[in-house]
């Protein structure tokens, strides 16, 4: 289905130049846009903000480097506690 949207000439200039910048088309890219828009609008439904730290992080594609995180979480969080700790101590 196509259809006609009537935007003002200065948005569809900026829409056109960037598209042609990123080689893809002017839907493809408005359909980014629009997933983007849609996902943070999600995320503004979180309130949490432990489930908000965890949704930017996973976003983020953030990870320890670990794989034994989650066997050892207790030993985990001590070992990363401590040489926060040490790295404090040193600094005074």
């Amino acid at each position: 289905m196509m259809a006609d949207l009537m935007i003002p000439d200065a948005l569809a200039n900026r829409l056109r130049d960037l598209a042609q910048r990123e080689k893809r088309s002017v839907a493809d890219v408005l359909e980014a846009m629009i997933e983007q828009y849609t996902e943070t609008e999600e995320a503004a439904q979180i309130v949490n903000p432990l489930l908000r730290l965890a949704q930017a992080a996973e976003q983020a594609d953030l990870r320890s480097g670990r794989a034994d995180v989650s066997e050892h979480f207790d030993d985990v969080l001590n070992d990363l506690l401590d040489e926060d700790l040490g790295k404090r101590d040193d600094a005074q």
